[in-house]
């Protein structure tokens, strides 16, 4: 039945006032798309807390040196991004976290599209608390990954991944006899992390270590490079077993993937910048994978971003109080301000650092570091690469030896 002229002109009068009631008054409601005032590629969000803005908090992008820290107003910003799936890990410390996965697109100017995330609160975070049962002769200490975030720590029979965000995971270990160097491998094990849990440890089913075989997998990974002259070919990959053996790196297909088959056993990968953008193009985290017969072992993506983009990104703002103190919001740029100090890593310090084969020999494999830094991690039979012989503590901090240094 059609409405009739008075009655719309009823609902037209009252319109205004129940506009106003709700908040919703037209001089105050904007129907943009708020990606649209982003730049191309951008991506932009706030980190809260239960709802409140959360200051320096550690936004990283999975697989690049960009590690941004959130202002006080909790605003953080991610430029550019090129079209494609990427992971973001929020991280306030091991108390707080949040795993994204965000995609961009592209615009119809053929550009890839800003993403607004809005506000994103982080969860408390939880840690999975993995037992290893050693086999019969099985070394326990090595390596446990969680392939989803690609956080990973090392350790003996029991291991514990801090700062886990709610989301499912898929946990695998691998360890190594540095006598023999035998290697076992257990996994993997599927576990999902619930809102109702997060804050907790969650204890898994001890897993198995078996005796690792000749049966082949594959470690699959892309580099990309948001480097104005910088190809992803160009970059320097290398990886090595725990063993200390090099791998042979086939080249990028068509798509810019690596599919590398590998025999069963733990691999760390590294990816470089060539010698020519070495001071401006810091090198992506070095990430582990364990790699089970006839599985896959997904790295993602691993981002070569100059410092000139990363320190652009940490001036991005919304409002003066982005730029506080003493600093003033123009053109969405900060100026008169100086962007905050890097927040705690995403990762332990400690296992972002190469791995090496012996105590006491050079860190060459994977990428020199100082000759003979290559020391035993107190809690690992692996070597790890540290300058001045320090070592790794448990909680994943270098600790420094004066003597070695002077």
């Amino acid at each position: 039945m059609q409405e009739s002229q008075p009655a719309r002109a009823a609902v037209a009068r009252a319109l205004p006032a129940l506009l106003l009631a709700l908040g919703l008054a037209a001089c105050n409601y904007s129907f943009r798309n708020p990606a649209e005032s982003l730049q191309p590629g951008q991506v932009s969000g706030r980190a809260t807390g239960g709802g409140t803005p959360l200051g320096g908090v550690s936004i990283s992008l999975r697989g690049s040196a960009f590690d941004q820290v959130s202002r006080a107003t909790g605003i953080f910003s991610y430029l550019p991004l090129p079209t494609g799936t990427h992971v973001l890990l929020l991280r306030q410390g091991l108390t707080r976290a949040l795993w994204l996965q965000v995609e961009v697109g592209n615009g119809s100017d053929g550009k890839p599209e800003g993403v607004a995330l809005g506000d994103r609160d982080l969860p408390l975070a939880s840690a999975l608390a993995v037992d290893l049962l050693a086999a019969s002769g099985a070394a326990d200490s090595g390596v446990v990954v969680d392939e989803a975030t690609g956080m990973a720590v090392l350790g003996s029979s029991s291991f514990e991944l801090e700062g886990i965000p709610v989301g499912a995971h898929r946990i695998l270990a691998a360890t190594r006899d540095t006598t023999s160097g035998d290697v076992w491998v257990a996994g993997p094990a599927p576990v999902t992390v619930a809102t109702s849990e997060q804050g907790t440890v969650k204890t898994l089913a001890p897993l198995t270590l078996r005796a690792a075989t000749t049966d082949t997998g594959q470690i699959h990974f892309r580099v990309a490079s948001l480097v104005d002259g910088l190809a992803a070919s160009d970059a320097v990959v290398a990886i090595v077993s725990a063993t200390g053996a090099s791998v042979t790196v086939p080249g990028a297909d068509s798509n810019g993937d690596r599919d590398v088959e590998v025999a069963e056993g733990a691999y760390f990968v590294e990816i470089d910048p060539p010698p020519a953008f070495a001071g401006t193009v810091p090198a992506p985290a070095r990430r582990a994978a364990v790699v089970l017969g006839g599985d896959e072992f997904d790295l993602g993506t691993f981002y070569l971003v100059d410092v000139g983009t990363i320190t652009a990104a940490q001036l991005v703002c919304a409002g003066d109080a982005d730029c506080a103190p003493g600093g003033t919001c123009t053109s969405g740029i900060c100026t008169g301000y100086a962007p905050p100090a890097t927040a705690p890593a995403s990762l332990p310090y400690c296992n972002d650092l190469p791995y090496c084969a012996s105590p006491g020999s050079a860190c060459d494999s994977p990428g020199g570091v100082t000759p003979s830094s290559c020391v035993l991690d107190p809690v690992s039979t692996l070597g790890v690469c540290v300058p001045c012989s320090s070592a790794c503590t448990p909680d994943g901090t270098i600790v420094v030896s004066a003597s070695a240094c002077s």
